[in-house]
Parts: structure tokens; sequence; C-alpha cells
């Protein structure tokens, strides 16, 4: 996935901004008209089934998709402005057959899963703030924990991430926002016996 340049960005919002004109039939541009979003008060929920926070306010008293939180400490990061994937992949070990097409394939374990946020961190001038948590959550040199609807489907209650990788690109010619990208892995806690 490339870096995106604020010249992009800009035309790809024009180019939304214009196809929901079309679609509302130039409504967008008529002072008169107010776009209405109820958000869960529409019957959506704020919960997913295993409990997690699907939907949000934020500061504005706008309603978002999907927090992503990283907890260390009892001390609670909110990503902002993010969009998480996770990726996994399990170990196998596949032997040939004499005589016989193809390969026995013998699942040996699952791998720990890659995870990655992308977001932006907006501010009226410079997103100082919310960078200065980024790089104090990045700067822990342990496991923390994960809270998000996506991450929980898949991690274990006990599963905590580590940080392995972060990227702040440059945005030339924009001082209100800063993209940022954050690698993580999955950390469980195994219990050694020795007999």
């Amino acid at each position: 996935m490339g870096v995106f340049s604020v010249y992009d960005i800009i035309k790809k919002a024009q180019a939304a901004a214009s196809t929901i004109d079309t679609l509302l039939g130039s409504k967008i541009g008529d002072p008169k008209f107010k776009p209405k979003y109820d958000g869960p008060e529409a019957n959506e929920r704020e919960s997913s089934n295993l409990g997690s926070t699907l939907r949000k306010r934020d500061a504005n008293g706008r309603w978002y998709f999907m927090p992503v939180v990283l907890v260390y400490k009892g001390k609670e990061y909110e990503m902002p402005n993010s969009l998480i994937s996770i990726r996994g992949k399990k170990h196998i070990v596949s032997t040939p057959m004499v005589g016989r097409k193809g390969t026995v394939k013998e699942l040996i374990s699952m791998e720990d899963y890659e995870i990655k946020i992308q977001g932006v961190a907006l501010g009226t001038d410079w997103p100082d703030d919310q960078l200065a948590d980024i790089k104090e959550i990045y700067a822990v040199n342990e496991s923390v924990q994960l809270k998000c609807a996506l991450t929980d489907i898949f991690m274990d209650e006990e599963d905590m991430v580590v940080i392995k990788s972060i990227d702040i690109p440059e945005m030339r010619g924009v001082e209100h926002a800063q993209t940022y990208s954050l690698d993580l892995e999955t950390d469980r806690s195994f219990e050694l016996i020795m007999e």
C-alpha cells in the first residue's frame, strides 16, 4: 500500500463529494439542506456480540465506527482516525508422497497475528498532543492490551500485543494533520511446566 500525497487525498475527497452531490440531486450545495445521521439511535448497535465497542462519539459529538484503543497499565491510548487490519498465517509442513500426486500436510501451529493500525492525527494547528500519545505507547517495551471489535474476534481474551514498528511519513503542505502507522504482533503468555 503506497503513501498518498495530500494532492491525491484532496482529489479523491473532491471526487467523493461530487458523487454524493450527484446522488443527492445537488442538495449538498443548498444551504437549507441538513444531512441527518442518527447514529446508534437509528437501531445500530454500539457493541459487538462479544461486547466490544463498535460505535463511539468523538469530542464534537459525531459518531465514528470501530475505535482502536491500546491499554498499558490502565491508561488508554485511543488511536485517532484509525483503520486496522489483521493477518494470520499457519505453519504447515508438507511432505511429498512417493508414487502419488501432491503432498501430505501437517498443521504444526498457528503463527502470531500481524496487526497494522493506520490513521491520521488531526489538530487545529499541529496535532502534537496526539502524536505524543502515539510516541508514548510506542516507547513501551512490554506487551499492551488491544481493544478493538475486529481483533477481539480473532484474539483470545488474555492475548496481548507488542508494537514492533512505527512509521510517521512526511506530510508536504499540511500543517494540521499527520499520518501514522503502527505494526503490531500478538503476544500470548505461556505456562512452562517442568517435571
